[in-house]
């Protein structure tokens, strides 16, 4: 599934695992064509065979079943990691999507020209709009997927708070509705600047300390390279990323009818792919306000350099969060998978059983 990138660096990655450990098979691909990023092709055919002629295969297996030319599965293309492969293979170079040596050096001389050295800390913002899909599959309606978009200009005070504690940050996107406006040295917004390019859309949020995401497709990335993500203003809840090292926020939903917010028990009954459905429900949707997207930002941050310090109550709010999640039949959960506790205080019911 090479046209989107989510879809293509988690089925690619998650695939890489499983080969790391079950040598038994020989796994033989092809493309649809175009792939979304020619970067990630590369690295896909640097580790599995990949041509054209493969399809035909596929194509005489259905029709002549009876002559089994090739064994075919579609596991490959599930886009969880129910079995939590990233985290069990995650001391194993060879099931990472490789980068080659010229790459690399051609990523980081972009870097430093810009003025980071390399023992400098960046962070990707990854935020979600229209514009990409709008834009690149435009005879498709995509807008019954707007409950999923944030504005760029709400996590400015997270990234000019990243940017005074001596993070570069680089906000993502190959096509973007809004620029970054922000007049900090240490603030990219390569989504409009003319280093961007599909090399530095895999290796930035590859290699980055961390990344902010509303979660969306390009966040499979730092997914596959083990990297940790604060999911800010993520949809829906049903998709927390239980498998990776995260810190987890989701937009407020709200009932019109009585202005309560759903506890996190009532959103998961009541996840919803269309903005349509949500007002059909009688649910408003929030976005979290710029205030708490920072405040949340640097709870990752603190968390990741070791300054936060959780209280017991911290912990018991975790083990219910994590609770009702597994409940939900969630598979693997990883050891840093977490509900903000910044967020819990801001929805101080989200936990309720009522």
């Amino acid at each position: 599934m090479s046209e989107r990138i989510g879809h293509f660096t988690e089925a690619s990655s998650l695939s890489l695992c499983e080969k790391t450990q079950d040598e038994k098979y020989k796994d033989i691909y092809w493309f649809n064509t175009p792939t979304c990023n020619t970067q990630l092709e590369k690295m896909v055919r640097r580790v599995f065979f990949v041509s054209w002629w493969v399809r035909c295969l596929i194509l005489a297996n259905n029709f002549f079943p009876s002559l089994k030319l090739v064994p075919f599965t579609n596991k490959i293309l599930k886009m969880n990691d129910t079995e939590g492969l990233y985290f069990k293979t995650k001391d194993i170079k060879e099931a990472y999507l490789p980068f080659s040596h010229n790459e690399e050096v051609e990523a980081k001389q972009i870097v430093n020209h810009l003025g980071m050295r390399d023992s400098d800390k960046f962070v990707c913002l990854i935020v979600r709009d229209s514009e990409y899909l709008s834009t690149v599959y435009s005879k498709y309606d995509w807008t019954y997927h707007s409950y999923r978009d944030s504005s760029i200009d709400t996590y400015k005070e997270a990234v000019e708070a990243l940017a005074n504690l001596g993070y570069w940050v680089f906000r993502m996107g190959k096509k973007v509705k809004e620029p970054l406006n922000i007049n900090h040295p240490r603030v990219i917004d390569y989504a409009n600047h003319e280093i961007r390019s599909d090399l530095l859309d895999i290796w930035l949020p590859a290699n980055a300390y961390f990344s902010i995401s509303t979660s969306t497709g390009l966040d499979s990335v730092p997914q596959a390279f083990r990297r940790p993500v604060v999911y800010v203003n993520a949809m829906v809840n049903n998709d927390f990323r239980s498998s990776d090292h995260c810190l987890w926020a989701s937009k407020h939903l709200m009932w019109k009818s009585e202005g309560k917010l759903l506890t996190l028990k009532e959103t998961l009954h009541s996840s919803f792919y269309s903005s349509d459905k949500y007002k059909e429900a009688g649910i408003k949707i929030i976005d979290l306000s710029s205030e708490q997207i920072k405040e949340i930002v640097l709870e990752m941050e603190s968390r990741l350099t070791g300054k936060w310090r959780a209280t017991e109550k911290e912990e018991l709010g975790q083990s219910k969060f994590i609770k009702i999640i597994r409940d939900e039949k969630h598979g693997f959960i990883h050891p840093e998978a977490r509900i903000s506790q910044k967020y819990l205080e801001y929805h101080s019911s989200f936990l309720s059983d009522d």
